[in-house]
């Protein structure tokens, strides 16, 4: 008998694995609305994905309170939304603990108090920004459709 085996090596923590599309899809939606709104640079938006910072700048921060908004955190009025119940995407992520220990003593949100929220909920790795950029999902994305289509065709050699 001849087998063929192909051995994998995928550095996705196991966490990224359990992302739905939709929710990940969500999130880049709201990237790319609040990244066009602020003015924030693709750059410092990769910087706050990768070091779970967001630096102090005015375009960074009117991200912040955008994404804050999208995510139902903030309401549009600019006061914390207290009911976690209600926040977009982040359902069914770690609780509600470090949503309330974030926005605790906040009640009326500026542009200062948006970023410092963000910051601490990306510290505590809360999902308020995809994990990943775009760029990276769709190489990953495509990466494990070629290789589930490979050990299909590998299983299906060994038969």
């Amino acid at each position: 008998m001849n087998y063929s085996f192909l051995i994998l090596s995928i550095s996705l923590p196991g966490i990224l694995c359990l992302i739905s599309d939709d929710v990940l899809k969500t999130l880049y939606e709201y990237e790319n609305e609040c990244h066009r709104k602020s003015g924030a640079s693709k750059d410092e938006i990769e910087y706050a994905r990768k070091s779970h910072e967001i630096i102090n700048t005015f375009a960074t921060n009117l991200f912040s309170l955008c994404m804050l908004k999208q995510l139902n955190i903030i309401y549009y009025n600019n006061t914390v939304n207290r009911d976690t119940k209600t926040y977009s995407v982040l359902r069914g992520t770690q609780g509600s603990k470090f949503y309330e220990t974030c926005t605790d003593k906040v009640e009326e949100v500026n542009l200062d108090a948006a970023r410092k929220i963000m910051n601490c909920l990306l510290k505590n790795r809360e999902l308020v920004m995809a994990p990943y950029s775009h760029e990276e999902y769709v190489s990953k994305h495509y990466a494990s459709s070629v290789v589930a289509l490979a050990m299909n065709l590998t299983n299906n050699n060994i038969k």
